[in-house]
């Protein structure tokens, strides 16, 4: 496994105004791809819920109380201790105290004045990291450090829980597969129903994107103006997002992968009812 770090932004936060120098925040968040491709992958990066439960369980068992570094950048120095940390279904969650220093106290102020972005150094489990579509999803890793980022906590879409399962959750039962209880079957003006109904994509905080907030219509060629009004397309958004990690057009592609991936769903959904209703009006 190599030590590596990663561009996917938790967030640090003061709880109380007793101690200037401790944080807490999600520092770790599960299920969030990262803005942009990464080398290692030609894709961008995601953890899967619990990747980091058996690292964390180690840190807190250490019998020696060591602990988890804070750095105030990738490859400083250390600016701060992760003094508790846990493993929650959205993330790891630690409270972080700054050492009482200059670098410490100046960390510190940087936080509080809303430069809270934090990012983990870690090792992966490649055994257990699987493409998803554009992404691909770490569910076993190494905490190694955390260190301060000046990218915000992103709040965009997360993977869904389908999409970060070890194993595939399959669509349909397949043909050759015996089974004594058939697929409940559908009719036709309940199938054109679901076919004319708007494409949703679950985001965070159960926000959803409808098909008419899709960023490519039918002309993919040029589809519309981002919020700099420059025009964009499918292919141009490709090439900016990877030649210049370009945020707007990696989550525009992203939308669209996860809008084609559930538009193929359907239509597989759909086909195998058709064949289902088919068969059976042939007994």
């Amino acid at each position: 496994m190599t030590w590596r770090t990663s561009e996917i932004s938790g967030f640090l936060r003061a709880e109380t105004e007793d101690d200037p120098l401790v944080f807490e925040g999600i520092v770790i968040p599960y299920g969030q791809p990262s803005n942009s491709p990464v080398p290692e992958y030609g894709k961008r990066e995601a953890f899967a819920p619990g990747a980091f439960a058996e690292s964390i369980a180690h840190w807190n068992e250490r019998a020696d109380k060591g602990k988890v570094a804070y750095r105030s950048a990738h490859k400083e120095k250390a600016v701060g201790v992760a003094e508790a940390m846990k493993d929650t279904p959205d993330g790891v969650w630690a409270r972080i105290r700054m050492l009482d220093t200059p670098a410490g106290r100046e960390q510190a102020a940087s936080v509080r004045a809303g430069v809270n972005g934090i990012s983990p150094e870690f090792r992966p489990n490649e055994d257990r990291s699987t493409m998803r579509g554009p992404v691909v999803v770490h569910r076993e890793a190494r905490l190694m450090a955390l260190a301060g980022s000046i990218n915000p906590a992103y709040d965009g879409a997360r993977l869904s829980l389908r999409d970060m399962e070890e194993t595939p959750v399959p669509e349909n039962i397949p043909a050759e597969q015996d089974t004594n209880t058939p697929a409940p079957s559908r009719t036709a003006q309940e199938s054109a129903q679901e076919r004319d109904q708007v494409a949703t994509i679950t985001r965070g905080a159960g926000v959803t994107i409808t098909r008419q907030e899709l960023p490519y219509g039918r002309d993919a060629l040029m589809s519309g103006e981002d919020s700099r009004g420059r025009r964009f397309s499918i292919l141009s958004d490709g090439y900016n997002a990877w030649a210049h990690n370009d945020p707007e057009a990696g989550e525009r592609l992203w939308k669209w992968e996860q809008a084609r991936s559930e538009m193929e769903k359907r239509m597989e959904r759909d086909a195998g009812t058709q064949s289902f209703v088919r068969d059976e009006a042939s007994f």
